[in-house]
C-alpha cells in the first residue's frame, strides 16, 4: 500500500484539530511541504463520446449519401449545418463536423448494413459544448441526435475525458523516473512539432511547451500538457482564461488565476471499455446511483451499467482517483506518492458530487479475450476463402468447422453483433477481399 501524506492547515492547527483532508500542509517521514501555491482552477469533462446501435432511417441516410456524392454540407430539420467527409477511424463510414458548435457525428458502421440494428452511430460532444450544458441537458441533447439518426437508438457505451487545469505545479525535472504506470506506451514531446496520435486525442502540434501521453487511445490514458501553450497555438486562450477566471482568489472580487503563470492540464481519458470494467467491477446490479443536478435541484436515477453519459457523472470525481492511482507521481517509487500529486488526486470534485464507493475494474475473465488474435485468425481466413472464390454460405460453413466460431460469436456478441448480424457482416467482409485487396 502506498503511504500518503498527512494533511493539515494553519486554520486547523490553530482550532487544536491536528488534520484537514483539504490542508495546504503536507507531512510525512519525508518531510513537510507547502503546497498552497497549488490551485487547480478547474476540473471539468473536456470530451464525451457517446455510442448508440439502432437502424439508421433511411431518408436521412440518402440525404447524407447524396451530400457526401456532391461535396456539400448536409443540413438538419432544424437548420444545423454540418460539413460531411468519410470517416477515417472507428469503422465508421461519414464524418459530419461542426467545429462551431463543438459537435463530431460519425454514421454508418462500415460492416453491417445500415438496415440491420447495429451500431451504426458515434456522437463525439468537445469541450465547449460541454460546459454550455448541464448533464442532464447533455444526455438529451445526446439522445435527441440519435433519435434523429436512428430507429429506437439504444446507448452501448459512453468514453469520457477528464481534466484538471493547474496552477503552481508543474512536471519536474525527474519525471519520469518518479512517474508508475502500467503501461509500456509513453510519448514524451518537448517543443518537438510532431503529431503522432489521432486527432482529438492529445494536443501534441506545439512548436514550444511539452506534453506527455501514457497508455492507449482504446484502454485508460494519462494526459500532461502545458495548457497555455496548447490554447494559444489554437487560438483559444481568450475562452480558457476566462474560464479559469471563474476561481475566486484569497481576496473578495479577485481571481486565483495568475495570467503570468502557465497552467498545467493533467487528463485522464476513459475508454467505453474501461468504463464498462469499472461497472463490473464496483457497482451492484440492483443499485441505484442517484446524481444531483445542482442547475435545476433534481435528482437522476442513473444506470449501474455506465452506458449513457449521465450514468457516469455521479462516479466521475471516483474515477478520477482511481486513475490518480493508476497513474502515480511518487517521491519514493512504490513507497510514498508526491504531496503535489497527492493534491491532484484527492481534491478535484465534478460537478459537486461524488459516491463514497470502492472502484474496482474488472477485466476480462482467463480464457476469454485476445481480440486481436480472433480478429487476426478471421482477416486471414476470409482472405483464403476469398482466393479460393468460396461463396459466402461455404466461408461460414467452413469458419464453423474451423475451431474459432465459437470464440469469434462470442467476440462479437460483447459488441452487441447478434449471430444473424455477424453472418451478414462476414458476407460483407468476404466481398470486400475479392473486390479491394488482401486476396
Amino acid at each position: 500500500m502506498i503511504e500518503k501524506w498527512k494533511r493539515t492547515s494553519l486554520e486547523a492547527l490553530c482550532s487544536n484539530d491536528l488534520y484537514d483532508t483539504r490542508g495546504n500542509i503536507m507531512i510525512s517521514e519525508a518531510g513537510q511541504v507547502d503546497t498552497s501555491a497549488f490551485k487547480i482552477l478547474s476540473s471539468t469533462v473536456d470530451t464525451i463520446r457517446q455510442l448508440y446501435k439502432g437502424v439508421l432511417k433511411s431518408d436521412v441516410l440518402e440525404k447524407l449519401q447524396h451530400c457526401y456524392d456532391t461535396h456539400t454540407n448536409f443540413t438538419t430539420s432544424k437548420g444545423v449545418e454540418f460539413a460531411v467527409g468519410g470517416a477515417m477511424v472507428g469503422g465508421y463510414k461519414f464524418k459530419l463536423q461542426n467545429n462551431d458548435i463543438g459537435l463530431i457525428v460519425l454514421v454508418k458502421h462500415r460492416y453491417h448494413d445500415e438496415k440491420l440494428d447495429a451500431p451504426h452511430l458515434k456522437i463525439d460532444l468537445s469541450s465547449k459544448l460541454i460546459e454550455s450544458l448541464d448533464p442532464v441537458e447533455t444526455q438529451q441533447y445526446l439522445d435527441k441526435i440519435a433519435s434523429y439518426w436512428l430507429n429506437d437508438p439504444q446507448p452501448t457505451g459512453c468514453a469520457v475525458h477528464m481534466a484538471s487545469d493547474i496552477q503552481g505545479w508543474k512536471p519536474p525535472g525527474d519525471f519520469l523516473s518518479r512517474f508508475v504506470c502500467r503501461s509500456k506506451r509513453i510519448s514524451v514531446n518537448t517543443g518537438i512539432s510532431q503529431m503522432s496520435m489521432e486527432a482529438g486525442e492529445i494536443a501534441t502540434t506545439y512548436n514550444y511547451g511539452q506534453s506527455l501521453l501514457f497508455g492507449t487511445a482504446r484502454a485508460l490514458q494519462c494526459a500532461i500538457y502545458n495548457k497555455t501553450a496548447e490554447a494559444k497555438y489554437r487560438g483559444k486562450l481568450h475562452y480558457w482564461e476566462a474560464l479559469w477566471g471563474r476561481l475566486g482568489g484569497d481576496e473578495p472580487f479577485t481571481s486565483a488565476y495568475d495570467p503570468e503563470q502557465p497552467v498545467w492540464r493533467v487528463e485522464f481519458r476513459f475508454h467505453q471499455s474501461v468504463i464498462k470494467e469499472y461497472a463490473s467491477g464496483t457497482l451492484d446490479k440492483t443499485g441505484r446511483y442517484d446524481f444531483l443536478n445542482t442547475a435545476t435541484g433534481e435528482q437522476v436515477g442513473t444506470d449501474w451499467r455506465l452506458l449513457r453519459y449521465i450514468d457516469i457523472v455521479p462516479h466521475l470525481s471516483g474515477l478520477w482517483r482511481k486513475a490518480a492511482s493508476s497513474f502515480r507521481l511518487d517521491t519514493k517509487r512504490g513507497k510514498l506518492i508526491d504531496p503535489w500529486w497527492q493534491r491532484l488526486a484527492d481534491d478535484p470534485l465534478f460537478f459537486e458530487t461524488e459516491q463514497k464507493l470502492e472502484y474496482r475494474r474488472v477485466k476480462r475473465p482467463a480464457g476469454q479475450g485476445g481480440e486481436k488474435n480472433i480478429q487476426l485468425g478471421l482477416g486471414n481466413l476470409l482472405s483464403i476463402y476469398a482466393r479460393q472464390r468460396f461463396t459466402s454460405q461455404m466461408a461460414i460453413n467452413c469458419l464453423m468447422a474451423s475451431g474459432i466460431w465459437p470464440e469469434l460469436v462470442g467476440y462479437y456478441a460483447a459488441r452487441d453483433v447478434n449471430q444473424s448480424q455477424l453472418m451478414e457482416l462476414i458476407k460483407q467482409k468476404l466481398i470486400q477481399r475479392r473486390l479491394v485487396g488482401s486476396t
